[in-house]
């Protein structure tokens, strides 16, 4: 009997010291941010993407300066959303080994600005790679947003930057809004354009107009391509509270004012 129980205390020892590894090795090795790794590592280390997180922050090398708390804020929301993913894609997983009685159906996997996740901590362009390598075995498509190419060509590691750019690669179906044509080139090499699908899109990133309460020319407005096809060319309309709900022009105004005067129609302005 005491034998069995010094064995499951050694056990749990070891347990409690591998789930607090990252902590431990922060402490160890002082990183100036000791705080955000703890966070992470207990609340979140019971997902491996929390845990490889929290790691890394106590591998990187310490920096002079003190912790900026924008940084502690990204970092936590990157873990967020990596388990997020990672939960979504274990639902899937499950889903897709369940016996016959269970409904089959497909499952869609929307990863909304992939450039913050990648950046997290080096490394994690691998984890995001295997969670969406077997989509299609499992039924599953998922949808990879981002602002522009040049994010993926952030990333810290040349190893990151070629993963991530495979991400793009193999993508079945591209979505495009306006583009300069610098950016344009780059998305060329990756998804075949005509002359006019490319008009058509770089026209969309004109700037706006200096006439107050003029509408952006691309607002709204996707290219849709799958292959060698022809684009499709498609336009958002929002309706009912969704326009107040996704404007951010009132960020840029004060609550009255000329501005606000000139550009009825919207909340904080004169009607």
């Amino acid at each position: 009997m005491i034998e069995t129980v010094l064995v499951v205390m050694t056990l749990g020892a070891l347990s409690a010291a591998a789930y607090l590894l990252p902590v431990l090795i922060g402490v160890a090795r002082r990183v100036p941010d000791i705080g955000s790794v703890a966070v992470i590592n207990i609340l979140l280390g019971w997902t491996f993407a929390g845990w490889v997180i929290a790691l890394a922050m106590a591998l990187r090398s310490a920096t002079p300066a003190g912790p900026s708390v924008h940084i502690v804020q990204d970092k936590l929301l990157t873990a967020a959303m990596l388990c997020t993913w990672a939960y979504g894609f274990a639902m899937a997983d499950a889903a897709a080994l369940a016996g016959p009685g269970i409904a089959r159906r497909p499952r869609l996997a929307v990863m909304d600005e992939l450039w913050r996740a990648l950046r997290g901590a080096p490394g994690l362009v691998e984890h995001a790679d295997a969670l969406t390598r077997l989509n299609r075995a499992k039924g599953m498509a998922s949808i990879m947003v981002t602002h522009s190419l040049a994010d993926l060509d952030a990333l810290g590691a040349e190893e990151d930057r070629a993963k991530a750019r495979g991400f793009a690669d193999r993508c079945a179906i591209t979505v495009l809004a306006g583009l300069p044509p610098r950016e344009l080139a780059r998305v060329r090499q990756i998804t075949p354009l005509t002359g006019p699908e490319q008009e058509l899109v770089v026209s969309w990133s004109a700037p706006d107009s200096w006439q107050p309460g003029a509408r952006h020319p691309g607002r709204g407005k996707y290219l849709i391509k799958a292959g060698e096809r022809l684009g499709i060319p498609v336009e958002l309309t929002l309706v009912g509270p969704e326009p107040d709900l996704y404007d951010t022009d009132p960020r840029f105004e004060p609550a009255s004012g000329w501005l606000a005067a000139d550009r009825p129609g919207l909340p904080g302005r004169a009607p």
